[in-house]
């Protein structure tokens, strides 16, 4: 190829790099299959289009670019971290961490790699396994806030909640907008019987992101146990406007009426919840449990059925053991 070809090709490069940065998808995408219609073998390119793909949920192309790219260059570590990307969305979890590790064996100071294995290998319950990446992370780059909050993760799995609460509250320390950290740190403080200063975080969180769902919810469960019962109706029914489709959030809902003896009102939202998920066991318990309060004792069989509960049958009453 000669210099001038070589020269256009570079600005075609920086302009669709730039207009992919931007967001401009399509544009990105035409510039990057001009370039590979002159250069098929233009490694960049085929990176950079098979992200975007990703990107764009085109998740099959995606695989077979960064493949593509991978045979060209074998040790290139982007091309094997990001395919590991790609393989995670399609559900390929061995492959997936496979591609993280050659990206490693390739650059062992590939600070995400070693995080999305850790995320990959805690979703998958190896949590010792999940906090020796996300150590060795840490011990790469000590100001990476993500990485500590998902080792505060592993702690909370483990019920250490004092090394939870310390891993958030580093993270929250590098990035003091940080909002899943503290909505994570409210998790653990509660776990830890620290409800006000969980309820502080919770409302941090709220406060750097009003439509936070989970921290609304949280804030519920929170208020719900320290036994003020209405505040953590108006938390539930937040969340609920935020997302009317938020399970969670109808089940609790159901739990607080039930507190309140506003029996009727408890099993609607029980049965707006099974809407949702027909099959969640804690669900179907609670519901099953309030049926047999309101003496629905055939009905309740049915849920208790799918819950996880067993019926205790005495002379004056069937209730959930």
């Amino acid at each position: 190829m000669n210099e001038k070809k070589k020269i256009i090709l570079n600005e075609t490069f920086a302009s669709a790099v730039q207009n992919h940065k931007k967001g401009n998808f399509q544009v990105a995408e035409k510039l990057y299959k001009e370039i590979l219609n002159v250069d098929p073998k233009h490694l960049q390119s085929i990176i950079f289009l098979g992200t975007l793909s990703g990107q764009t949920k085109n998740f099959d192309l995606a695989k077979q670019l960064l493949r593509k790219a991978i045979k060209i260059n074998p040790k290139h570590a982007e091309a094997h971290y990001k395919l590991g990307i790609i393989l995670k969305e399609l559900g390929k979890v061995q492959e997936a961490i496979s591609h993280y590790q050659k990206a490693i064996e390739i650059n062992p100071n590939y600070v995400d790699a070693h995080n999305n294995i850790g995320n990959l290998l805690l979703k998958s319950d190896k949590v010792e396994k999940a906090i020796n990446y996300f150590k060795k992370a840490i011990e790469i780059n000590p100001n990476d806030a993500d990485v500590h909050n998902n080792l505060g993760n592993c702690y909370e799995e483990l019920k250490d909640f004092k090394k939870a609460i310390s891993c958030y509250e580093k993270a929250i320390e590098i990035n003091p907008n940080y909002v899943d950290a503290y909505n994570n740190l409210g998790i653990s403080f509660k776990s830890f019987g620290k409800l006000q200063k969980a309820i502080n975080c919770y409302k941090k969180a709220i406060q750097l992101q009003s439509n936070h769902v989970d921290a609304h919810n949280n804030l519920g469960s929170a208020f719900k146990e320290l036994g003020e019962i209405q505040e953590a109706v108006s938390c539930y029914e937040k969340a609920i406007e935020i997302n009317p489709n938020y399970v969670l959030a109808y089940n609790n809902l159901g739990l607080a009426f039930r507190e309140l003896n506003e029996f009727k009102k408890a099993a609607a939202y029980y049965e707006k919840a099974l809407n949702l998920d027909p099959n969640r066991e804690e669900i179907c318990e609670g519901y099953g449990d309030l049926l047999l309060i309101l003496n629905m004792h055939i009905k309740a069989l049915t849920y208790i059925k799918k819950g996880t509960g067993f019926i205790c049958f005495t002379q004056k009453d069937v209730r959930i053991i």
